[in-house]
């Protein structure tokens, strides 16, 4: 069943923190909502929890309006960041606890909680303590204590933000895996752009309480349609066009009117020889190794700064060095009525 979210806004005392949201979460779907802090992703989640009631608009699940339900009666469960298990009880007591609140005893509790814990692969930690639990161990039975008692909605508020990269990585795995086997519902809350791109078949980025564009990982990266979406998703670079399509380095194509910006991602930018239409001159001013790729930061006579992403240590070029730098037509993308910038 889908979820659908209708003209919905919460308010604290005179300051509307979200505002007219209106979204459609597919049945089955690993869906994100991206945003910095303070962008009202969190206050969302809640909203759909039940945890905070909405001010205005509605929360319809399938055919139900859910807006006034409270939160037991929702066929929704919450992960937190900050596991909520309790630290007098085994995992198995802590991934039990719901099933008794729901007043599940004997055999039956003990089956779906055994196999739950073996889906997680926590099997050998069944009668550990929180206390004797890494932090994705830990993790992983609040997940499993969600999920024995088989939610329509699994609601994960950054749930992976406490954990390193290392571990970070492998529960993102875990989670990917355990939606693809489950096919339930996924609402996903992170400040992590890599992290809501790799995980998510659809995501939708706030921004101060607004919705700036809902699409596919792909869609956001290659395709945004706003300048914030462009330069909050990745890195990005954005030259001003004026009404008949020029910018400082020539005149683009584009099939837009007006004033508009037009943005091409580091990786696409050529450096050396060009047979592209848009062109400039620059000098190196900045070299950064991160391993798999390097990237260059490029100055224009007007000052204008050009990122560059190359794999691996980069092009031969050195520090001060002037080269040409090519931005294609094929990879730009022309965001209309943007605006002076």
């Amino acid at each position: 069943m889908d979820l659908i979210l209708d003209e919905l806004g919460k308010c604290y005392g005179s300051t509307w923190v979200l505002k007219q949201i209106n979204l459609t979460i597919g049945s089955g779907a690993f869906f994100s909502l991206l945003g910095a802090s303070g962008s009202g992703k969190t206050t969302l989640l809640k909203a759909i929890a039940g945890i905070e009631m909405p001010d205005q608009g509605r929360i319809v699940h399938g055919e139900t309006d859910i807006t006034s339900h409270p939160m037991e009666k929702r066929p929704f469960n919450t992960v937190f960041q900050g596991y909520a298990l309790f630290p007098h009880m085994t995992v198995f007591d802590n991934v039990a606890f719901g099933l008794r609140v729901k007043g599940q005893r004997g055999g039956v509790l003990k089956k779906s909680v055994t196999e739950m814990i073996d889906r997680v692969g926590l099997s050998d930690r069944i009668h550990a303590f929180p206390a004797q639990l890494s932090g994705g161990q830990k993790q992983r039975v609040a997940i499993a204590r969600v999920l024995v008692c088989e939610p329509r909605v699994i609601l994960l508020d950054e749930p992976l933000s406490a954990l390193d990269a290392v571990l970070r990585g492998q529960m993102q795995r875990f989670l990917k895996e355990l939606h693809r086997d489950l096919g339930l519902t996924f609402v996903f809350v992170t400040h992590d752009q890599d992290e809501a791109i790799s995980l998510s078949d659809r995501i939708c980025i706030l921004n101060q309480g607004r919705i700036e564009q809902v699409d596919t990982p792909d869609a956001l990266y290659h395709a945004p349609r706003t300048t914030f979406v462009a330069e909050f998703i990745g890195l990005n670079n954005l030259f001003q066009m004026d009404d008949n399509g020029d910018t400082e380095f020539g005149r683009a194509a584009t099939p837009h009117s007006g004033s508009n910006v037009l943005t091409i991602r580091p990786e696409s930018v050529q450096v050396g020889e060009t047979h592209a239409r848009l062109k400039s001159r620059a000098v190196l001013t900045d070299r950064r190794f991160h391993g798999d790729n390097t990237l260059l930061t490029f100055r224009t006579a007007t000052g204008r700064e050009i990122l560059v992403r190359r794999p691996g240590r980069g092009d031969t070029i050195e520090l001060g060095e002037e080269t040409i730098l090519g931005f294609p037509d094929c990879d730009c993308t022309v965001i209309p009525g943007a605006g002076p910038r």
